[in-house]
């Protein structure tokens, strides 16, 4: 392999390795929902790695069974939707504790079918996101006292 096909399989990788997808505020809380119940969430991201996430964007799945909603004004009920990077936006390198959590209004899903076991309703995944190198190349640049040379004489009385 080549530098630049290890560099695109580490951008392909970034978003499993660095960032942090969650479904955050939910209400109601609690672990039983009503089936039709209508849910609501914000969706938060922390960027533990080297890199700007820049307009990220995100994919809202239901799952078994489970309709989801935007958070725009008459938002349908839908299987899945995708929010786009210029919406949520960008999530800086190195923000771990201090994550973005989707701004507005909260996001919404509706379980269709009831269960007697806890099951799986929601998935939000990374759709895309953009980068470059600028933060590395500016921040990760820094004094090194190992990079130095050191000139060595005997000095001889004048």
């Amino acid at each position: 392999m080549t530098i630049l096909t290890d560099l695109a399989n580490e951008f392909e990788t970034y978003p499993r390795d660095f960032l942090d997808v969650q479904i955050v505020q939910v209400d109601p809380p609690g672990s039983v929902i009503n089936t039709l119940e209508e849910v609501l969430f914000r969706i938060q991201v922390a960027n533990s790695g080297p890199l700007d996430a820049n307009q990220l964007s995100l994919l809202v799945e239901g799952l078994n069974g489970t309709l989801v909603r935007s958070n725009g004004v008459n938002s349908p009920w839908q299987s899945s939707f995708t929010i786009s990077g210029a919406f949520f936006g960008d999530v800086p390198a190195h923000s771990a504790t201090t994550p973005r959590v989707s701004p507005g209004d909260k996001f919404a899903f509706r379980p269709s079918t009831s269960s007697t076991t806890a099951r799986d309703l929601v998935r939000v995944s990374v759709a895309g996101y953009d980068t470059d190198l600028l933060h590395m190349t500016v921040a990760h640049t820094r004094a090194d006292p190992e990079a130095n040379d050191v000139y060595t004489s005997t000095v001889s009385p004048a």
